[in-house]
């Protein structure tokens, strides 16, 4: 009996021992603040720490994963967008390009219709003369054909006159004389020819010393001529443009500019033309008619070219 006793102490000794540290919580690894752990404990409760902090590292790049494919997304629909813009902008340069493109054609176009248009006005202003022009240059030439026929019927006067006190002379001597001169009115039938101071004066001789008196800028003497060959309807185109001339070495640019005109207006034609045009439009430039000149400039340049009109005239554009 007292065995049994002694036996049921040391199992109840030993059963109290091995259950303590479960009743104080040595050796629970689950507790905040374990203790009385072994080795295995330790490192058990170390790698769930390293494992928890994996976890939550894990967790962190996750969200950072998450915003940033949240950033991605973002910025490819901007991508996206881009790229639908530059292709829209390409459709609209393609576009733009081509608007352009046929601009510049119907500009081509444009231009050369009117440089074809610029060279017919160019060609009526070279013929056309205003009715004011017109008139002053009628009564200038009325003027001159007035005085040149006051002109001859003084001389035709001054001639009956000599005529007279010549027989008078004749008579008084007791000479016996037809009573004729050796020049007869009527044997002088030529346009070309004109009666001067009892002499018959052929009108191209006077042209002829205009263009002497010119070459040798004897203006005044040129100028008087040239009239007088007007009046007579002689070589009317060359001298209104000789006038034109004149004028033009003198700085009287408006009556240089009205002579072209009119000779322009009766011949167009005459080898002399360049400089008639290159002077018209130089005195146009002197009277601040520049656009007008500029469309002579341009007509000398494209019509007669290799010129030193030409040359000339390009220099002024």
């Amino acid at each position: 009996m007292k065995r049994v006793i002694v036996m049921g102490v040391m199992i109840s000794t030993s059963l109290l021992f091995s259950n303590e540290p479960s009743v104080y919580g040595a050796g629970d690894i689950d507790v905040a603040s374990p203790y009385g752990l072994t080795s295995a404990e330790k490192n058990v409760i170390s790698n769930r720490k390293q494992i928890q902090q994996l976890r939550n590292q894990v967790s962190e790049h996750q969200s950072r994963i998450a915003g940033l494919t949240t950033v991605i997304d973002g910025l490819n629909k901007q991508v996206l967008d881009l790229k639908e813009q530059l292709q829209e902008k390409r459709k609209v340069d393609a576009q733009q390009d081509e608007d352009l493109k046929k601009q510049e054609e119907d500009s081509k176009k444009t231009y050369t219709l009117l440089l074809e248009l610029g060279k017919i006005i160019d060609q009526i202003n070279n013929s056309y003369v205003t009715k004011e022009d017109l008139s002053r240059l009628e009564a200038q030439q009325a003027e001159q054909v007035q005085h040149a026929q006051q002109q001859a019927r003084q001389a035709q006067q001054a001639l009956a006159t000599r005529e007279y006190e010549r027989s008078n002379t004749n008579t008084n001597n007791g000479m016996i004389i037809d009573g004729r001169d050796n020049y007869d009115s009527s044997t002088q039938q030529d346009s070309g020819v004109m009666q001067e101071n009892g002499g018959s004066v052929d009108i191209s001789e006077t042209y002829r010393e205009a263009v002497q008196a010119f070459s040798h800028k004897s203006y005044n003497t040129a100028t008087e001529k040239f009239k007088e060959a007007i009046a007579q309807s002689y070589k009317l185109a060359p001298s209104n443009y000789y006038l034109g001339e004149i004028a033009y070495y003198t700085n009287d640019y408006y009556s240089a500019i009205s002579y072209y005109k009119k000779s322009a207006s009766l011949y167009n034609k005459a080898s002399y033309m360049k400089v008639l045009y290159l002077h018209t439009a130089l005195s146009l430039s002197k009277t601040g008619q520049n656009d007008q000149a500029r469309g002579f400039f341009r007509y000398v340049v494209d019509n007669y070219p290799n010129t030193k009109s030409a040359e000339i005239a390009q220099e002024n554009l």
